[in-house]
């Protein structure tokens, strides 16, 4: 896949800390830069959908150099004590005009 995206070593979504971070590396089609547009979401322990903040982030030779990792860092909602999450990419802009936008999911079980 052009981008796959995975939540680094120890960290967890919904943790105490309220603090979620994801690492997004992305291959070569990549590197004119573009937008990047996450979307964490997930279920309480009553089966209620929460919403994480929604990240739309630039991405290309300026803002990240290396080319390859990006680290996104968001808050959850106090309430985000959850067991499952699931971090979708929404979209991927790369800023050509030949329409490839790239999806993702990743499950992470505490």
């Amino acid at each position: 896949a052009l981008i796959e995206f995975e939540v680094p070593g120890n960290a967890k979504f919904g943790t105490t800390k309220n603090l979620t971070s994801i690492i997004v590396n992305y291959g070569p089609d990549m590197l004119n830069g573009g937008t990047l547009t996450i979307e964490g979401k997930g279920y309480n322990e009553e089966s209620e959908f929460i919403y994480l903040t929604t990240i739309v982030e630039p991405f290309g030779p300026i803002a990240f150099p290396d080319h390859k990792t990006v680290v996104l860092e968001w808050t959850a909602p106090e309430e985000a004590m959850l067991i499952d999450w699931v971090a979708t990419i929404v979209s991927v802009d790369d800023n050509t005009d030949d329409n490839n936008t790239q999806y993702g999911t990743t499950k992470v079980k505490e």
